[in-house]
C-alpha cells in the first residue's frame, strides 16, 4: 500500500472517531423482546434482579364475596408488604388497594409480587351462579311451623326487642317449633335448646347455631334471627345454651357443644331432621366454638385435651362450619381490651403461658379431615383482630381444606351480614349440605 493511500485511511478513521465522540461515544445496547404472548409487565427482565432487598413478604388477597349471581360484582382487596412491585392480573397496582370485578363466569383472579428473582402469586376464586338471595318473609306471612315437638307455652319466649340480633339484621319474629328442650344435665345444671323447623318440610338439613357473648353472656334466643333467614332457605336451626365462663371455664363450653351435636343425631327422626347434613355456625365467641367443634370433630384432628360432657363414643363430625368474627387463635385477641377480658374469663389467663390458649384455639386442631369452612370477618374489627381469620384461612388452605373467606373492608366486630354476604352464606350451605 502506498504511503499516500495509508494516510488517507488513517485520516478517515480519525474523522469517524471524532464524530462518534461528539455524539456521546455510546454504543447501543441490544434489547431482547419478551416472548410472543407474554405480558411485559410480568416478564422477568434480563440481567440482575432489582438492587436492594425485597424485604419480608406478607400478602393478603381476599374478595368481599366469593360467590355472586350473574350480573353482580365482587370487590377484590389486597395488602402487600415486601417485594419490588405488585400486579393484579396484568396491571401494576399499589401495594394496598381494592378493585371491583364483575365476571360473567366463574374464574380465578391472581395477585403477583415481584421478588426480584421470582414472582410470588396468590389466587382468589369468584364463583358465578345461582339466584339472588331473598330475605326472610315479612312478619305474618308464610305458613306456621309444623307441629313438631313441644310448642312453648305463652310467656316463655322473650319479647322480640330483648333478643339480640348478633351477626344478622333483625328478622321477623320466628317462634321456635320446640323451645327449651333439655339436651344435657351436667354439674347439676340442665342445658336447653330451641328447634326451628321450616314449615311442611321433612328430613331437612340442620344448622346448629351457637350464640356469642364473649364466652360469658347471651343465650340461645339469639338464634331466632338466624332462623328467620335460614328457614325460608329450607334449613332447620337448632340454637343452644352452653355453660358460661368464668364459672365454667374451658373446656366446658366446647364439651357442651359436642353434646348438642350428639343430641341432634340422636333425635333427628323425632324432629324431622337430616342429621347427616349438619353444619355448626356462630358469631364472635359462638364462631370460635363452631370452628373448634368442626376442627375437633374431624377424624384426623390431633388428640383432644377434653371429652364431651355426655361422654365419648358419639359421631361428632359435622359437614360444614360458619364462623362470623370468631377468634381462631386466642393469643391474637388479648391485644384488645374486650378480647383480653374474654380470654381471661375463658381460659383463666391472658396467654402469658401460650399453652392453655393453644389448647382452646380452633387453629390448633386444623387437619386435612376438617370440614369446609366459611369465614366472615371485618377488616376493622377492634375486638377480634382480622389476623385471626387470615391466619385460619392460610392454615386451612395449607391442610387442603375447602375455605371461603369474606373480609369486609371498614367493618368492625360482628357486623350485620346482608346482601352479598347472605348470598355467600346460602350458596355455601347449599353446596356442602345439599350438594346444590
Amino acid at each position: 500500500m502506498s504511503p499516500s493511500r495509508l494516510m488517507r485511511i488513517l485520516g478517515i478513521t480519525v474523522i469517524l472517531s471524532l464524530f462518534l465522540t461528539s455524539c456521546g461515544g455510546q454504543q447501543a445496547t441490544p434489547t431482547t423482546a419478551p416472548p410472543a404472548g407474554a405480558n411485559p409487565a410480568l416478564t422477568q427482565p434480563a440481567g440482575p434482579p432489582p438492587s436492594g432487598s425485597p424485604g419480608e413478604l406478607q400478602i393478603t388477597f381476599t374478595a368481599d364475596r366469593a360467590q355472586i349471581a350473574p350480573g353482580e360484582c365482587a370487590t377484590l382487596q389486597w395488602q402487600v408488604s415486601g417485594g419490588f412491585a405488585v400486579f393484579l392480573e396484568d396491571e401494576q397496582v399499589e401495594a394496598q388497594g381494592s378493585q371491583q370485578v364483575c365476571p360473567g363466569e366463574s374464574r380465578p383472579y391472581f395477585l403477583r409480587v415481584d421478588m426480584g428473582d421470582h414472582m410470588e402469586e396468590r389466587q382468589v376464586d369468584i364463583q358465578v351462579g345461582g339466584e339472588p338471595v331473598e330475605g326472610p318473609p315479612p312478619q305474618g306471612e308464610g305458613e306456621a311451623p309444623p307441629p313438631v315437638g313441644e310448642t312453648p307455652p305463652e310467656g316463655e319466649i322473650p319479647p322480640q326487642d330483648e333478643i339480640p340480633a348478633i351477626g344478622v339484621l333483625p328478622g321477623p319474629s320466628t317462634p321456635p317449633t320446640a323451645a327449651n328442650v333439655p339436651y344435657l344435665t351436667v354439674e347439676g345444671e340442665t342445658l336447653t335448646l330451641n328447634v326451628y323447623h321450616p314449615a311442611g318440610e321433612e328430613n331437612v338439613p340442620v344448622v346448629l347455631y351457637i350464640h356469642g357473648g364473649g364466652f360469658t353472656s347471651f343465650n340461645k334466643w339469639e338464634g331466632q334471627h338466624w332462623a328467620s333467614y335460614l328457614l325460608p332457605w329450607g334449613y332447620a336451626v337448632v340454637s343452644i345454651d352452653y355453660r358460661l365462663a368464668p364459672e365454667h371455664p374451658f373446656p366446658a363450653a366446647i364439651a357442651d357443644v359436642q353434646c348438642a351435636i350428639a343430641w341432634v343425631r340422636q333425635h333427628a327422626a323425632e324432629y324431622h331432621l337430616d342429621a347427616q347434613h349438619l353444619a355448626v355456625a356462630g358469631s364472635s365467641a359462638g364462631g370460635h366454638l363452631a370452628a373448634l367443634a368442626g376442627m375437633a370433630g374431624a377424624s384426623t384432628a390431633p388428640p383432644l385435651p377434653w371429652q364431651p360432657s355426655c361422654g365419648a363414643g358419639s359421631n361428632l363430625q359435622v359437614q360444614a362450619v360458619v364462623s362470623h368474627s370468631g377468634p381462631m387463635d386466642l393469643k391474637k385477641i388479648v391485644s384488645t381490651p374486650e378480647g383480653r377480658e374474654a380470654v381471661v374469663a375463658f381460659v383463666g389467663s391472658a396467654c402469658e403461658d401460650p399453652a392453655p390458649c393453644d389448647r382452646a384455639s380452633p387453629i390448633t386442631y386444623v387437619s386435612s379431615g376438617a370440614p369446609p369452612v366459611l369465614l366472615f370477618h371485618g377488616a376493622a374489627d377492634d375486638v377480634v383482630p382480622v389476623v385471626n381469620a387470615r391466619d385460619m384461612q392460610a392454615a386451612l388452605q395449607q391442610a387442603g381444606v375447602p375455605v371461603t373467606y369474606v373480609e369486609v373492608q371498614g367493618a368492625g366486630h360482628v357486623f350485620p351480614l346482608e346482601g352479598g354476604q347472605m348470598q355467600t352464606l346460602r350458596q355455601f350451605l347449599d353446596r356442602y349440605l345439599t350438594g346444590h
